[in-house]
């Protein structure tokens, strides 16, 4: 496996005592598209099939907070990870002319637990998870993980048996001509149909994680790949603001009405026949432990 790479530095907002002082006196922030998030984050829960989930990008990251508080505690603490790479716009093939940036990538991607072998031994599925407009990123990911599995003499059968995509989109108005990315993007073929699968967000709530929501941390694109300086925490008050809306939403995981609420969407999902939802749903409505 590759050696660990140098990735962008996030906060962990669990863990409070690391934060210091940095929000001393910052106003408690109130998210205006917390039912819109909830909701959300229920079925997203609810359609991941009993896998791990993986969070793309930092677009995502509002889903990642208030999931990490909500699972915090339970059965399923552990069991989100994210790859804070930016690749939107990319081919696999275009890494190719670079020995280098091809063997960072992999190593970026060996990070999140996205390695051949790796998937190839696991018991649950893995799922990643982005917010998909066009499906590049997903379409990047699976190209890049189908030529690692090649090169490295894996069983790609096997390897994408363990591979789930489930893409957060615009809520629109339904049509035949409406573009769906888990039947129109070509290169997503060789995941199992079973295995593409949609949460919609309000239309306003999906542009403001996208493109409006302030980070927490840099878009860690391919020009920063090969940086071997060391990580440090984003500054500014675009970042605080990040940090505080972090805090915010994990907390709001943390609580009982959160954890009930989240509880209840999942409740009325078609997988709630399955046992291991059904459990996840009673750990919910347990109160919180303590940390």
């Amino acid at each position: 496996m590759p050696d660990q790479p140098p990735l962008p530095f996030r906060w962990n907002v669990a863990r409070r005592e690391q934060l210091g002082s940095l929000l001393d006196g910052y106003p408690a922030l109130r998210p205006w598209f917390l039912p819109q998030l909830l909701e959300a984050a229920g079925k997203l829960l609810a359609r991941s099939g009993d896998g791990d989930l993986c969070f793309v990008g930092r677009s995502a990251d509002p889903f990642f907070d208030l999931l990490s508080g909500a699972l915090e505690g339970t059965s399923w603490s552990g069991r989100l990870r994210s790859l804070p790479a930016s690749v939107r716009l990319h081919r696999h093939n275009e890494l190719a002319s670079s020995p280098a940036l091809l063997a960072q990538w992999r190593a970026i991607m060996a990070s999140a637990g996205i390695e051949p072998a790796a998937l190839a031994r696991r018991r649950r599925p893995f799922v990643l998870v982005d917010l998909v407009a066009s499906g590049g990123t997903f379409a990047f990911l699976v190209e890049s993980i189908r030529a690692w599995t090649a090169d490295a003499g894996g069983q790609w059968d096997v390897v994408r048996a363990k591979l789930h995509l489930l893409g957060i989109t615009r809520r629109t108005k339904t049509s035949p001509k409406t573009f769906r990315w888990h039947r129109d993007v070509d290169a997503l073929n060789a995941i199992p149909p079973s295995a593409r699968v949609s949460v919609s967000l309000d239309r306003l709530v999906w542009v403001d994680f996208a493109e409006d929501q302030p980070k927490m941390t840099g878009a860690f694109t391919r020009e920063r790949w090969l940086d071997q300086a060391r990580p440090e925490p984003r500054r500014g008050e675009r970042a605080l603001h990040a940090l505080a809306m972090a805090v915010a939403l994990y907390d709001v995981g943390r609580s009982q009405a959160g954890r009930e609420q989240l509880a209840k969407v999942m409740a009325r999902e078609p997988a709630m026949r399955e046992r291991w939802l059904r459990s996840l749903v009673l750990d919910l409505k347990s109160p919180p432990k303590q940390p």
